[in-house]
């Protein structure tokens, strides 16, 4: 898949991208653009950097895996997940939307560069902080 600028001029494309890797699928999905912003604002609203610190850091969201099933379900339950690719210019991209099993501990993360992390330790005011 081609990397997809998250904003509303693209909005239509996103739109159909979701709907075609969900298809026929009802539950535990990103139904649109909104919803999909929604999920990635509420992931890094705690995370206070400049746009530029945001290059090539990632964040995947995952609908579905805050739900609980019970041991008698015997299926494995599945949820839509995206993952987003932030460049220089602070914008995400959309680099891939697919389903996976909601019962992963690891659906939803963000992986920060090294400049990220010090954008976010020089915001916290700690200023004797360096990387190895």
């Amino acid at each position: 898949m081609k990397p997809i600028i998250i904003d509303k001029k693209h909005e239509e494309q996103i739109n159909e991208i979701l709907a075609l890797s969900q298809e026929k699928l009802r539950v535990r999905t990103i139904e649109n653009y909104n919803e999909l912003v929604k999920m990635i604002k509420s992931k890094i609203k705690h995370i206070k950097i400049c746009k530029s610190a945001w290059d090539k850091c990632e964040i995947a969201v995952h609908c579905g895996h805050e739900h609980s099933f019970s041991s008698a379900y015997k299926y494995a339950p599945m949820g839509t997940y995206a993952k987003i690719r932030f460049r220089k210019d602070g914008k995400g991209r959309l680099i891939e939307v697919g389903r996976s099993d909601c019962t992963k501990s690891d659906c939803d993360y963000i992986i920060l560069t090294d400049r990220a992390k010090e954008a976010i330790m020089r915001e916290a005011g700690v200023t004797n902080y360096k990387l190895e």
